[in-house]
């Protein structure tokens, strides 16, 4: 599996599903994951609103 390694050390899958804004579930919560790992205080509750969205613009 090829990763990709997000700023501050959290890493994740490339080739996963797209996740779009509002979107609920497992995915949402993936990337809530590695947000936290990668140090960002958020809530895992698997919805890919404005807080999950924030910490991703701000690592690119």
């Amino acid at each position: 599996m090829i990763k990709t390694a997000l700023r501050r050390g959290a890493e994740a899958d490339v080739g996963v599903p797209y996740v779009k804004p509002d979107q609920r579930g497992d995915a949402g919560a993936c990337v809530q994951k590695a947000a936290q790992l990668a140090g960002y205080g958020i809530v895992r509750d698997g919805v890919y609103g404005q807080a999950t969205y924030a910490p991703l613009t701000d690592s690119q």
